[in-house]
């Protein structure tokens, strides 16, 4: 009987150490994730924010960025545009051919005339969606 007692004991601690180790793991995993995210994103994805607001401000005055204090997503102010209700998302989508999230979803009011858009990827992306954004807004606007 006590063989089978200490037996049990003996697995119910093998599994209290195998939960902890576990869970060390994790703690380690979601830090190097944390800590990964700051240095490719930073305050803000810093970087991107800038090569971004810097290449709208070149070539689509029309469209501004709406500076975040620190995320991965950005709002694109497209007012400069004109573009009336859902002619927005639809120029986006159709002319341009990004798949950005409509202002509107967040706020009816607030969110008119805004597009969210997701950085959170290779820099080429990046780089190819402007390009695509400023041959839809030069055949738009004439140029």
């Amino acid at each position: 009987m006590r063989r089978e007692i200490r037996e049990k004991i003996y697995i119910f601690l093998k599994m209290i150490e195998i939960f902890i180790a576990l869970c060390i793991i994790v703690v380690i995993v979601g830090l190097t994730a944390a800590t990964l995210l700051h240095y490719f994103l930073g305050s803000g994805s810093p970087h991107y924010t800038d090569i971004l607001e810097q290449f709208l401000k070149e070539n689509i005055p029309e469209i501004t960025i709406a500076r975040p204090a620190a995320t991965y997503l950005l709002w694109l102010d497209c007012r400069g545009l004109q573009l009336p209700g859902g002619e927005l998302p639809k120029f986006m989508a159709e002319e341009a051919r990004l798949a950005l999230n409509d202002g509107r979803g967040f706020g009816k009011t607030e969110g008119e005339g805004y597009m969210r858009m997701n950085i959170a990827c290779p820099r080429s992306t990046v780089e190819k969606a402007m390009a695509q954004l400023k041959a839809a807004v030069d055949k738009r606007m004439g140029r």
